[in-house]
């Protein structure tokens, strides 16, 4: 279906698209997903999408193809990061996989903050599809200024997750680490972020990838909890209260 055949439709069913200047909003007493929820369902996004952005909108039948789910990460043709998104509400999009009226006429602010609200829709869905199970530290050796955190995460989602950074408030920085050998050699190198594909498991264990938790404030023995916090690309941030075992474990 072309992109005017699209927003004749849109009109039909009464969307609001706002023509000549832009609004200028003010967001200093509203949170930003807050605000863009209420400028999706201003721009009429849940006649194709729907409230939940499911993409099960009142007139999404008749669309061929059909509006996209946003919750399925794999849908989105031209990327589905904040930028992203805002971009592809600015542009619209025509192709043989998706279909969808540019909408110029809103401010940049606001297709900002209606891509927030789309990436927290991404989050709620993530977040359910996330698990981390047998998270545990290593007890800390002299001179007791690091240890590591491992764990599992399993990704139920079908698209990929990725953890981007990790703090703990018992350390300076934590770090993510990856242990291999080479030559006949175990060596270590630091990497940016870990990438869960989905429905998939990432194991955290010794000797693999794990978490390095770097200049610790003080001794962690066997039987004390750290308090961890992981910040995920689309799951938002999960926070963790993770055992001290020994060594031996």
């Amino acid at each position: 279906m072309l992109p005017w055949v699209i927003a004749v439709l849109i009109g039909a069913v009464g969307c609001s698209r706002k023509g000549g200047e832009e609004e200028v909003l003010d967001g200093k007493a509203k949170g930003e997903i807050a605000l863009g929820q209420e400028l999706y369902e201003r721009n009429g996004c849940p006649l194709c999408h729907g409230d939940r952005g499911r993409g099960d909108g009142r007139i999404a039948a008749a669309l061929n193809p059909r509006p996209r789910d946003f919750r399925d990460l794999q849908a989105y043709q031209q990327g589905y990061t904040l930028e992203a998104i805002s971009s592809t509400i600015k542009k619209g999009m025509a192709s043989g996989k998706g279909v969808m009226p540019a909408y110029p006429h809103i401010a940049r602010e606001q297709r900002r903050l209606i891509a927030s609200y789309i990436v927290a829709m991404q989050a709620d869905t993530a977040a359910q599809t996330l698990s981390i199970t047998n998270p545990w530290i290593r007890e800390s050796l002299p001179p007791h200024s690091q240890t590591a955190a491992y764990m599992t995460i399993a990704n139920q989602g079908s698209g990929e997750e990725v953890l981007t950074g990790v703090e703990a408030p018992i350390a300076s920085r934590v770090e993510i680490h990856l242990s291999y050998e080479e030559e006949g050699l175990m060596k270590m190198k630091e990497l940016e972020r870990i990438s869960i594909p989905g429905d998939a498991n990432i194991a955290l264990q010794p000797g693999g990838l794990h978490l390095m938790l770097v200049d610790l404030e003080q001794r962690l023995e066997a039987g004390a909890s750290v308090e961890l916090t992981l910040n995920f690309l689309h799951a938002g941030t999960w926070h963790l209260k993770v055992p001290v075992r020994p060594m031996e474990n």
